[in-house]
Order: C-alpha cells, then sequence, then structure tokens
C-alpha cells in the first residue's frame, strides 16, 4: 500500500498539472509540467514536502486525513490561509534552490515571476494556490481519503 503521504503528493502533482493545462499550458512545457514517472527528483521531493505541508496546515486547522465516505470541508478563511501557507512554503524552497524573482520564468536560469511574498503576488496567480486548496476533497479523494474534522465543534465548517 502507498503511504499516505506519497499517495497526496501525487494527487497534489496531477491537480497542479491539470489545472495549468486547462489554464492553457502545455504538459511538459516546463519541468514541473511532467507526469510524475518523469518528475525530477527535484519536483517530487517539493510535492512531498507541499503534501506534509499541507497535511500540518490541515491538522492545525482541526482536519485529519481518512478514509471516510463523506469528508469535511475548508471554510473560506481556512482557504486563504493555506493557500498563502502554501505558496509562501513554495517560495522558500524555490529560494533555497537557488532560484530568483525575475520578471520572465526561465527554467534553465531558476528565475520565476511569482517568487514575491503572497501580498505582492497578482490576484490571478494567488489564485491557483486558491483553487488547489479549494479542490483538497477531489484531491484526497484522488489519493484515497477524506477530510476529517477531529474534536472541534464549529457548525460553519
Amino acid at each position: 500500500m502507498i503511504d499516505p503521504g506519497e499517495a497526496l503528493a501525487r494527487a497534489l502533482h496531477e491537480r497542479y498539472v491539470r489545472g495549468r493545462v486547462a489554464a492553457g499550458e502545455r504538459r511538459g512545457s516546463t519541468p514541473a509540467l511532467a507526469a510524475w514517472a518523469e518528475l525530477s527528483d527535484e519536483f517530487r521531493q517539493s510535492s512531498r514536502r507541499n503534501a506534509a505541508d499541507l497535511r500540518q496546515a490541515l491538522r492545525d486547522r482541526g482536519f485529519e486525513l481518512a478514509r471516510n465516505e463523506v469528508g469535511a470541508v475548508l471554510a473560506p478563511d481556512d482557504v486563504e490561509e493555506v493557500a498563502e501557507l502554501l505558496h509562501e512554503r513554495w517560495v522558500e524552497e524555490r529560494v533555497a534552490g537557488g532560484w530568483s524573482t525575475g520578471a520572465r520564468r526561465d527554467d534553465d536560469l531558476r528565475i520565476h515571476p511569482d517568487l514575491v511574498p503572497w501580498a505582492e503576488l497578482p490576484d490571478e496567480r494567488r489564485q491557483i494556490d486558491r483553487d488547489l486548496v479549494r479542490s483538497l476533497p477531489d484531491v484526497l479523494r484522488d489519493a484515497g481519503f477524506t477530510l476529517e474534522l477531529r474534536g472541534i465543534d464549529e457548525p460553519d465548517r
């Protein structure tokens, strides 16, 4: 059986690729838009760290992965907070890996225009992270899980 973190990493990556392709990018046009089997170890590790950080962000908000038939959903405030956390994690990871910000993306030179704080990120680029967080019920289902609210009695959720 596949590790839950690995299953979530793969499902998150595939959801990211499908989202970017739906937005008009071509599968394989950048190293990050490759299928999992062709993905470099750097990008696989990035997806694994993303999954681990996402699981921690969910735990911090009272959620846990489960194998129930029906799962909980995140409140709008949680969506925004988790999206920002995932973006900031991605920026830290890329900068630590030698990437820098620039006007145009260049994977060979490790330049990406989105390597800025959340507050400076254009809203259409923030939407990528928001959409990923909102799609969590589907992503988790793809990975064999649901989201379970544990021990918190909040009817808003």
